[in-house]
This record gives C-alpha cells, sequence and structure tokens, in this order.
C-alpha cells in the first residue's frame, strides 16, 4: 500500500536476494516502480502489445494489482 513500502535492510547481496525472493513470493509488495519496469520490459520484448496487457500479465503471475 502507498507509504508502507519495506524496502532491503541494507545493500548487501544476501539481503537484497531475500527482500526480491520475499516479493516474489507476496510476501512483500513488489514496488510500484519495478511492477511498471516489469510491464514496459514485457512490451519491449514482444511478450504483450500494451503495457496495460502486461501489467494485467503480472497480476495474473504474482496476484498483485499495478496502480495506474
Amino acid at each position: 500500500e502507498p507509504g508502507e513500502l519495506e524496502l532491503p535492510s541494507s545493500k548487501d547481496a544476501a539481503i537484497t536476494a531475500r527482500w526480491i525472493k520475499d516479493c516474489l513470493a507476496g510476501v512483500l509488495p513488489i514496488p510500484d516502480s519495478i511492477q511498471k519496469q516489469l510491464a514496459c520490459c514485457l512490451v519491449a520484448v514482444g511478450q504483450v502489445n500494451t503495457v496495460e496487457l502486461a501489467q494485467q500479465q503480472i497480476n495474473d503471475l504474482y496476484g498483485i494489482i499495478i496502480t495506474r
């Protein structure tokens, strides 16, 4: 939720990897900026034709809602 973003406690590789794992597992929310970057990457590589479709695909895979 806005204002409740939990970032890794340090830039240590192991801590960052654990944080990423928790985000992908749904334990922690994926930051909005990363969700949007992922959606744009899916469009750039031709996985989908629009950012909106990419956002839906991300939601289907990770059970997250991307704010617009």
